[in-house]
């Protein structure tokens, strides 16, 4: 069999493993995105410098469950930065969500060092640090049943500084990525961890990324990924699985599928030499009386290397 058919099957076998394993869900707490692949510093600092260019900045917005008042929305945005030697690397980060009478922002700063193991692969090391601000107002909630666990809330305005950390391994086509990036919460008024537990019994998010390049031809390319996420108090994984047939530097379609009861389709066009587009359609069914709610999210990734040009001396 063609070397090239076997990557493909390897590949799609392996995506169909991280969905087995996560087939039984119970929720998550991180935003979830269809564009992980492409914002991968919203989940991990090791992934700061990992784009071919230098400097790149990315936004995106997702609207999710748009027919229903109070859904979930979130905004986005990054911007990181590597060295010329490229060993280490930069990053900050700002997300924005909200959904009902809760809204929580986001801020972070990311940095990165990569140790070159071979001539085609190197270990990326990454910390992070930052804060939520996060806010509760339970007269902005549409309670629907009067035994809701949310009419049991409190309000409360709080910010709480954050850490974490993450490991990169970057192959000549491929990526493996594991991260923590809420390894440590601080929240004195104990609203999210309870006083009595300890620093090993604190919920955090681990999560796995991967990706690869497969090179069909010199003009097509197809690209899988995966992400898996482990929330422990939920008693779940969560994986997210996108394949994306790709036309160098012009145009790609894929397809997603998510344990948490969604599946989707995805498009991007490269705008410019600078500016790409990504869109995402994604249907979920859970919790909606076998109803189909969608959810839309616009990704603009920028390359903004030596985008101001110097003048020369001859002019």
């Amino acid at each position: 069999m063609n070397t090239r058919i076997l990557m493909v099957f390897r590949a799609l076998g392996l995506t169909g493993i991280s969905l087995l394993l996560g087939s039984t869900v119970y929720g998550q707490q991180l935003n979830a995105t269809s564009n992980f692949m492409n914002n991968q510093l919203l989940y991990s600092p090791a992934s700061a410098g990992m784009h071919a260019a230098q400097l790149n900045f990315s936004t995106l917005t997702r609207f999710q469950f748009v027919s229903i008042k109070g859904a979930p929305r979130l905004g986005l945005g990054w911007l990181d930065y590597r060295t010329p030697n490229r060993k280490m690397a930069f990053g900050i980060g700002m997300n924005s969500f909200r959904q009902g009478g809760f809204s929580a922002t986001d801020l972070h700063l990311n940095y990165s060092y990569s140790i070159r193991v071979s001539e085609k692969n190197k270990l990326s090391m990454g910390l992070r640090a930052g804060f939520t601000n996060a806010r509760n107002n339970t007269n902005d909630y549409v309670i629907w049943d009067e035994n809701d666990p949310f009419e049991t809330l409190n309000n409360y305005t709080v910010v709480l500084p954050k850490f974490g950390t993450g490991f990169q391994w970057n192959g000549p086509s491929y990526y493996l990525n594991l991260s923590a990036p809420d390894l440590l919460t601080l929240d004195n008024n104990h609203l999210l961890i309870p006083d009595t537990v300890s620093f090993l019994q604190q919920h955090r998010n681990y999560i796995f990324m991967a990706g690869n390049v497969i090179k069909l031809n010199d003009l097509y390319n197809l690209r899988p990924s995966c992400m898996l996420q482990y929330y422990s108090p939920l008693n779940g994984l969560i994986s997210r699985v996108n394949v994306t047939f790709e036309i160098k530097d012009y145009f790609s379609l894929g397809a997603a599928y998510s344990t948490a009861g969604a599946f989707g389709v995805n498009a991007g066009s490269q705008i410019s030499r600078r500016m790409k587009f990504n869109y995402s359609y994604d249907l979920f069914t859970a919790s909606t009386r076998g109803n189909f709610i969608g959810a839309h999210e616009i990704n603009l990734l920028l390359n903004m290397d030596n985008l101001v040009r110097r003048k020369t001396a001859e002019e």
